[in-house]
């Protein structure tokens, strides 16, 4: 979640430092990496 919330604004997201980061951002995130969904790896 900490690098989630680093990468965010790096890339043009608003994340918050606390409560929960926005699905969106989530979903750029997984995409920018290869993660695929529910993947917990």
């Amino acid at each position: 979640m900490r690098d989630m919330r680093r990468w965010g604004p790096e890339n043009g997201y608003f994340v918050g430092t606390r409560g929960c980061i926005p699905r969106r951002v989530v979903e750029a995130y997984n995409q920018a990496h290869g993660i695929e969904e529910g993947d917990s790896s």
